[in-house]
C-alpha cells in the first residue's frame, strides 16, 4: 500500500511540474502562429491594394485623364495602403496618376 501511495505521490508531482510546462509552450506556438498569419494577411492585403492602384492607373492612363471619381477610389486604396507603410514604387504610382488631368 504504501508503494502505491508514493508512485501516486511521485506521479501527481510531475504531473503538476510538466502539464504546466506543456500549456506554455502550446501557447506559446500558437501566438507565434498568429503573428505570421497576421503579417502574411497584411502583406496579402497590401499586394491587393498595390495591384488595384495600378489597375486603375492603367485604366485611366490611355485615356489621358482621370475623373473625379477614379481619384477619389485611387486615394482611399492608397491611403490604406499608407498604414502598412509605403514603397517608392507606390509614391510613383501615385504621382504619375495624379499627374493625369480630370478632364480630356
Amino acid at each position: 500500500m504504501t508503494k502505491y501511495f508514493i508512485f501516486m505521490i511521485v506521479c501527481f508531482v510531475l504531473a503538476a511540474i510538466f502539464i504546466p510546462i506543456l500549456i506554455v509552450r502550446s501557447v506559446r506556438r500558437n501566438i507565434e502562429g498568429t503573428r505570421k498569419n497576421i503579417a502574411e494577411g497584411r502583406k496579402r492585403r497590401q499586394a491587393e491594394l498595390s495591384s488595384k492602384m495600378y489597375h486603375i492607373k492603367d485604366r485611366y492612363s490611355p485615356q489621358g485623364f482621370a475623373p473625379a471619381h477614379a481619384r477619389a477610389d485611387f486615394e482611399k486604396l492608397y491611403i490604406e495602403y499608407a498604414k502598412f507603410g509605403m514603397t517608392p514604387e507606390i509614391e510613383d504610382l501615385r504621382d504619375e496618376f495624379y499627374a493625369l488631368p480630370e478632364t480630356k
